[in-house]
């Protein structure tokens, strides 16, 4: 119990650091309101000093626990008071067997697991890839048939490299499918954790006397001490692109200096101004194929060494070299991506350019950039609502 405590005092004195807290908090009041100054303050100190209201926070939603800020208390030491001793049996059983830590552990839904496919040949010079026939023919049904009662998220075919990549919901499921399929192919298994971004945003209107992007950051610093005390402590903050024709810069920051820049009214000091931000969501598309994801030339270019395709009439010509862009003749625009689209609703509805912001191909690129960033969820939900208004008013035009 003294072990468990001493290491609850260590992880409180961080919290009492990162809160700036006047007076500090103790194990015994690190639930009390006017201590921790704040609704923030209270969860901070439960989910960092205790590491165990997980069972308390999940009791919330059964309570209304918006009206005010004492009742949110009451409950919380409500049920910590259950569950307390509890957690603390177990977390002593955890400190003896040394299996775990008092961190939780990255949850499944956050970590990819993936088997890459390969044929198997019969000396190690002899060519393993899989050709675009062999896959069609027979490569894909045999593996359908082998993995017929093992569940597959995704199935990515063989390319460029000649490989294909399977991808399952959990550890067990690729164990498994590795298991049936490694007699007949050379199979390399792969279970990596899909680490989240750190948000982007734009800060434009920048005074002509800003040259570089080192320029701009020590600016920043300067006039903004949150900013720098959470930089100082290792957070990041960087000044990632500065366009010194347009007057706009990207920074990329960690989520906490996100957070205190939304506070300031999403505002930064810099020179004799504040100057307003927004939160960036770049979508990279191809300009050779139209697809998203990548960039003209890479390797992920599924059409690299084909002609190109037009994104004003998906005709196999450069954009720039379109006639009918050209003539302006939009009855003959057309998306490439929603013409070859498996959704007949999407293959139906392809009179826009491939560029279109309300194309559901670029939308859902859109949706999954944010999906992979650090606090976008509010973001994502403005979002998601601004499409449905802007498509609703373009089904009645």
């Amino acid at each position: 119990m003294a072990d468990i405590r001493k290491e609850l005092e260590i992880e409180l004195e961080r919290v009492n650091t990162s809160l700036g807290l006047g007076n500090k908090v103790t194990i015994a009041d690190s639930t009390d309101y006017k201590k921790c100054g704040n609704k923030e303050g209270i969860w901070l100190s439960l989910k960092m000093a205790y590491n165990l209201a997980e069972k308390a926070i999940k009791a919330f939603p059964t309570h209304p626990i918006e009206s005010n800020s004492c009742q949110m208390l009451a409950l919380v030491k409500e049920e910590l008071a259950r569950t307390l001793p509890q957690i603390i049996q177990e977390s002593l059983a955890t400190a003896h067997s040394g299996s775990e830590s008092l961190s939780r552990s990255p949850p499944a839904e956050k970590i990819k697991h993936t088997l890459v496919v390969e044929k198997k040949s019969d000396n190690s010079e002899g060519d393993s890839r899989i050709s675009g026939t062999e896959w069609t023919q027979v490569v894909k049904k045999d593996l359908k048939r082998t993995l017929s009662r093992v569940p597959v998220v995704k199935t990515n075919p063989p390319k460029t490299e000649g490989v294909a990549r399977l991808v399952f919901k959990s550890k067990e499921d690729l164990d498994q499918a590795e298991e049936a399929l490694k007699s007949k192919y050379r199979v390399t298994s792969k279970s990596q954790e899909l680490k989240k971004l750190n948000p982007k945003i734009t800060i434009a209107g920048l005074d002509a006397e800003i040259k570089t992007k080192q320029e701009l950051e020590e600016g920043i610093l300067k006039k903004n001490d949150s900013i720098k005390s959470h930089m100082e402590k290792g957070d990041q903050f960087k000044v990632v692109f500065l366009d010194e024709k347009d007057r706009f810069a990207v920074l990329q920051v960690s989520p906490a200096i996100r957070e205190v820049i939304k506070k300031a009214g999403n505002r930064i000091c810099l020179g004799l101004e504040m100057y307003p931000v927004r939160d960036r969501y770049h979508v990279i598309q191809c300009y050779h194929c139209q697809g998203f994801g990548h960039t003209s030339g890479s390797i992920h270019c599924k059409s690299k060494d084909s002609d190109p395709t037009c994104f004003y009439c998906a005709g196999n010509h450069k954009s720039k070299d379109c006639s009918k862009k050209r003539e302006k003749k939009t009855g003959d625009i057309r998306c490439t991506n929603c013409l070859h689209s498996k959704n007949r609703s999407e293959k139906g509805d392809a009179r826009h350019k491939a560029s279109d912001t309300l194309c559901p191909f670029y939308v859902r690129e859109k949706l999954w950039v944010m999906s992979r960033t650090h606090s976008s969820s509010e973001a994502k939900n403005s979002y998601q609502l601004r499409v449905k208004e802007l498509m609703s008013k373009k089904t009645k035009a």
